[in-house]
């Protein structure tokens, strides 16, 4: 294998974290919903430009990214008030027609007062870059794995290790048995929200870091990536939406390296087509039963 492969590695570990992230924040409310959020790459957009908007008020880095997870969080919150809990007793359909047109929504006010454009995206974090032999990686590369591995670490903790985590996987097993038993759906999924908010303006911010530019559409792609992902891994499987981000970022730098940005996306969803195709349930999901 040649060192182009291993620098492509590299460069897709690094941007599949960042859809792992988004990826793990989709599973999350999909599994105590049971309804996609379409507007969750736009909380991703609105803490990655909250983040530009503090760095240029002359923030340093770890104050502006606090910000811009607050925003997103802030933002979450609102998906959760505005377009969930009013249609909590009607069809999920509401609810996800609900989130497009919030999505469209915050990527207009984005437009508005961040431009159109692309826009550099600095943010006081240094680049510095490091060698070994032929391979080359950066600052940004190591910032993103550390993130990544220590918010999984964390989330895992909360989701498998404490009593707030067993009410939301109860609930997202069956919602009326846990009902039964006494627990409150409520709180926990606005607890999902506000903690999936903040997750998915950290990775918004770290897409920013590792393309040095952002633009207000790049929302939408963070929710088709992160959706993708949510799906491929296994609808509510964590650590199946993180190997699932992991895989999209790698296939997306590996086509790009070897072949055409042109191919890109479209490699990317004709494999997840294919892969949905030969295992329905997802990588690490499992096959419902029904008995009948």
């Amino acid at each position: 294998m040649d060192e182009i492969f291993f620098q492509q590695i590299i460069n897709g570990i690094a941007l599949g974290s960042s859809y792992a992230l988004v990826a793990v924040g989709f599973s999350l409310m999909f599994g105590i919903l049971r309804a996609a959020n379409l507007a969750h790459g736009e909380v991703a957009m609105v803490g990655t430009f909250v983040c530009l908007t503090a760095a240029r008020l002359g923030l340093p880095f770890p104050a502006a990214l606090a910000t811009g997870a607050i925003a997103a969080g802030v933002a979450s919150l609102a998906i959760e008030r505005i377009c969930f809990l009013p249609y909590r007793k009607h069809d999920y359909v509401i609810p996800v027609l609900s989130t497009i047109g919030m999505s469209i929504f915050l990527q207009s006010i984005a437009i508005q007062l961040w431009g159109s454009d692309a826009t550099l995206y600095k943010v006081g974090f240094p680049s510095v870059r490091y060698e070994i032999g032929p391979i080359g990686f950066t600052s940004v590369h190591i910032m993103i794995v550390v993130t990544t591995v220590v918010l999984m670490f964390a989330l895992t903790y909360l989701v498998y290790r404490t009593k707030v985590g067993r009410g939301i996987r109860a609930i997202a097993e069956n919602v009326e048995i846990a009902r039964a038993i006494g627990i409150k759906p409520g709180p926990l999924i606005v607890l999902v929200f506000i903690i999936s908010g903040p997750i998915a303006g950290i990775a918004g911010i770290l897409v920013g870091l590792n393309n040095t530019a952002v633009s207000p559409f790049f929302g939408l792609e963070m929710t088709f990536k992160g959706m993708v992902a949510m799906f491929l891994g296994g609808m509510t499987n964590m650590y199946g939406a993180v190997l699932a981000g992991l895989l999209i970022g790698l296939v997306e730098v590996l086509m790009v390296g070897y072949f055409s940005a042109n191919y890109r996306d479209g490699v990317v969803y004709a494999l997840f087509i294919l892969a949905l195709l030969i295992r329905p349930q997802g990588l690490l999901g499992t096959v419902a039963t029904r008995r009948v």
